[in-house]
Parts: structure tokens; C-alpha cells; sequence
């Protein structure tokens, strides 16, 4: 279930709704007659096909059954954004608002200035100094991944490669986000330049 749940979130994330739909439809309806819970990462795919489709009621149903079964811990932010989304096409703009205030919550914090600073400067300071990373050895011409930050035309790059008839593009995907964050977090610039990232064989 989690590897068709991955292969539906990839299919809807690049927009091939009828092929994430064809992938989903056959569990749903399959957890449908046996009575049984449909798994929340594939109700919640399921919730994003159902807003491509326009069926913005199934669809908030939908998420307010994940809201309801998601654990205390869970952060819910994407979830209630996917429900202010939905509201805000039905043309219900308070419960849009509501979503979007609640999912605005998760990680809130209050503005520190001077934190701000030292977290620029640390940026400056790391990224300033890139002539020391490990490079790769890696010689493949494929996959190319493109990332950077929010607004800086990465979706405009996907869709220049997707255009070529010799390439494909495969949307915005949370994965990398992900493996940025597990990179960040084995940093180390007290380490050699070769270990800076971790030493070989670590996860």
C-alpha cells in the first residue's frame, strides 16, 4: 500500500490525474465493500485527485475524516491547505479562511529579529564556502533533479524539460524537501571536507 500510495501522490503531483485515479479506484472501492478504513496516506492522495476533479464536497468529506483519525502529533497543515483549497473553489470562502488559519498554526512562531540574523548569516557563511563540499563521481545523465527555493522558477524549468521530446518531467515532489532536511541534519562543518556530510556507509 505505501509504494501505490507513492506511485498515486507522484502520478497526481505531475498532473496525470486519470492515472492516479486509475491506481486509487480499485483500492477505495475495494476498502469500500469490505467496510474497511481506507489507509490515511491514500485517502489523502485521494482527497487531492477529488479537487483536480472538481468534487469539492467528496473531497472535504474526505479530509474531515483525516482530521478526525490523524494522530495528536500529526501536523495537518497540507491536509487543511488541501481543505482550504477545496472551500475556496466551492466559493465558501469563511470555512477557506478557517482551514487556512488552522493550517497556519503548525509551526508558528513568533518573530525573533535577532535570530533571523544569525540564521542568514550561518546561511551566508556555509554557502559562501561550497568550494569545500565532496563532489560527485557520478557520470549518469539520469534523473536530474532541480531544486531551489520557493519563486526562483524551478516549476518553469520542469515544464522547459517536460517540453523536450527526448525528456520528461515528473512535477513538484516532497521527496527532495525531505532528503534536504536529512541532509541538513547530517551536516557537520567541524568534519573533514570529505565527511562533512557524513562518513560512507552512514544512512
Amino acid at each position: 500500500t505505501p509504494v501505490v500510495g507513492f506511485k498515486a501522490e507522484t502520478l497526481e503531483a505531475a498532473g496525470r490525474i486519470d492515472e492516479a485515479e486509475a491506481v486509487l479506484r480499485p483500492l477505495i472501492e475495494q476498502a469500500q465493500q469490505q467496510g474497511e478504513a481506507i489507509p490515511l496516506p491514500l485517502r489523502e492522495v485521494w482527497a487531492r485527485v477529488l479537487v483536480q476533479r472538481k468534487a469539492y464536497p467528496e473531497a472535504i468529506t474526505t479530509i474531515d475524516t483525516i482530521l478526525d483519525e490523524a494522530k495528536p502529533e500529526a501536523n495537518l497543515s497540507p491536509v487543511l491547505y488541501l481543505k482550504a483549497k477545496a472551500h475556496d473553489r466551492s466559493h465558501q470562502y469563511p470555512q477557506a479562511w478557517e482551514a487556512a488559519r488552522q493550517a497556519n498554526e503548525y509551526g508558528a512562531r513568533e518573530y525573533d529579529p535577532d535570530l533571523h540574523t544569525l540564521q542568514v548569516d550561518a546561511l551566508i557563511e556555509i554557502w559562501s564556502n561550497t568550494d569545500s563540499f565532496p563532489r560527485t563521481r557520478c557520470d549518469s545523465a539520469v534523473p536530474v533533479f532541480v531544486a531551489g527555493m520557493p519563486r526562483s522558477g524551478t516549476s518553469l524549468i520542469d515544464q522547459i524539460i517536460d517540453a523536450h521530446p527526448h525528456a520528461s518531467g515528473v512535477g513538484e515532489l516532497a521527496i527532495i524537501e525531505q532528503f534536504a532536511t536529512q541532509l541538513s541534519a547530517q551536516y557537520n562543518p567541524e568534519a573533514t571536507p570529505e565527511e562533512q556530510f557524513g562518513t560512507r556507509g552512514e544512512p
